[in-house]
């Protein structure tokens, strides 16, 4: 354990030791309660305000009466609710594909699709372990990196969102060896979109798989909040969306959605699936309602995406550097001194305001910084303290 110790004892020597807040209520409001004392928020990722939006939220009572809180068992079992297949075909129609499964977080669905796409042992073919190859954006989630940890398959990471290093990955493997291009939709680190477009043409090119984590994208991008693949017009292109229903949905799971047959081959393949408990009903039932309320009502995208501009326009003309353009809601701050990251996150919180800052091994050495989140709750009032307290702490 000596080994352990030293390194939690190195870590809060050196002031880095996260101070992991208690919330008393509000984790998802534009107003959090932290110590008895209120504190204007953005750090949530309820981009929409879809948590606690009435609707869902009855929505959600409902399906707890019905249903109770839990499943008490997988879906393989007697868990296969009626309610979650509901939910299934709900994220199939806001994604535009033809089916969808569910999972209980989007990271165990990161963790375990790797494995069901790659791994020899599922296939009937003569393939060996081993033989399947997972080419990774290198700024990809940490999700994926453990699914690729979790599996047998070889690894090829590429420069972020480079096109030209991917193809010179791609044009290594052997053409008949299975091959899955992974990378988020946004970044939401970076607050950058991927090349979509280029990784499809190479992946057609080369005959791969392509897999998109659209945790930060689903219920944000396109006319309808369907995410990445709508917003560039790919759908039925991809083979593979992982989203979360923790982020801009206002819930808690995830989802992997794509074609009939594969979905069905997952079913019986995705460990997480088999293995674990699915999202319990009353989740579900404010999920359903939350995606009929992306798909049918724009005005919640416009309020998030003004408060978004609002906040940009300011603090560049503080002449910060900030990184985004517009496609995501996200507004990395770069501070790039760990500890100038903390100092910054504690002065603000100081004056009332929460924002958490960023540094390694979260992103890499020299490119700390604090990740401000609008959200369309936010009123004006909001992101004028805000930017009243950033001209005064930071520069």
């Amino acid at each position: 354990m000596k080994h352990i110790y030293d390194t939690l004892n190195h870590i809060k020597g050196s002031g880095l030791y996260p101070k992991i807040k208690t919330v008393a209520k509000g984790s998802t409001q534009p107003i959090i309660t932290i110590d008895n004392k209120d504190y204007i928020n953005f750090c949530s990722n309820n981009y929409l305000g879809l948590s606690t939006h009435p609707e869902v939220i009855q929505s959600s009572i409902e399906a707890a009466r019905e249903h109770g809180i839990g499943p008490g068992t997988s879906r393989l079992l007697s868990g296969n609710l009626a309610l979650l297949e509901e939910l299934e075909l709900k994220v199939s129609q806001l994604v535009q594909t033809e089916a969808a499964i569910t999972i209980p977080t989007g990271y165990i669905a990161n963790s375990g699709i790797i494995s069901a796409l790659l791994d020899p042992m599922f296939f009937t073919s003569d393939y060996k372990r081993g033989s399947g190859i997972l080419i990774s954006d290198e700024s990809n989630h940490a999700s994926i990196a453990d699914g690729y940890r979790q599996s047998y398959t070889k690894l090829a990471v590429f420069k972020h969102n480079d096109l030209t290093d991917l193809e010179e990955k791609l044009s290594n493997v052997d053409k008949e060896e299975p091959k899955l291009i992974v990378t988020e939709g946004v970044f939401s680190l970076e607050a950058e979109l991927a090349p979509l477009p280029g990784i499809v043409e190479l992946a057609k090119k080369y005959g791969a798989m392509v897999l998109i984590d659209d945790a930060h994208s689903i219920g944000i991008l396109g006319d309808n909040g369907g995410g990445t693949v709508q917003h560039f017009g790919l759908e039925g292109q991809v083979d593979i969306i992982m989203g979360s229903f923790s982020k801009a949905l206002g819930g808690m799971g995830g989802f992997l959605a794509g074609k009939k047959e594969l979905i069905d081959y997952l079913r019986i393949t995705l460990r997480p699936y088999i293995y674990s408990s699915p999202i319990s009903a009353p989740v579900a039932g404010g999920l359903i309602k939350a995606i009929e309320l992306s798909i049918n009502d724009n005005s919640l995208r416009q309020k998030l995406f003004s408060n978004y501009n609002y906040i940009y326009d300011k603090i560049k003309l503080l002449n910060f550097d900030i990184l985004g353009n517009g496609v995501s809601p996200v507004l990395p701050l770069m501070l790039y001194d760990d500890m100038k990251a903390v100092s910054a996150s504690e002065k603000l919180f100081n004056k009332g305001i929460l924002i958490e800052s960023f540094r390694s091994p979260a992103v890499p050495p020299n490119t700390a910084r604090m990740r401000i989140v609008p959200t369309a709750l936010h009123e004006q009032e909001h992101l004028d303290v805000l930017i009243e307290a950033l001209s005064g702490i930071i520069k």
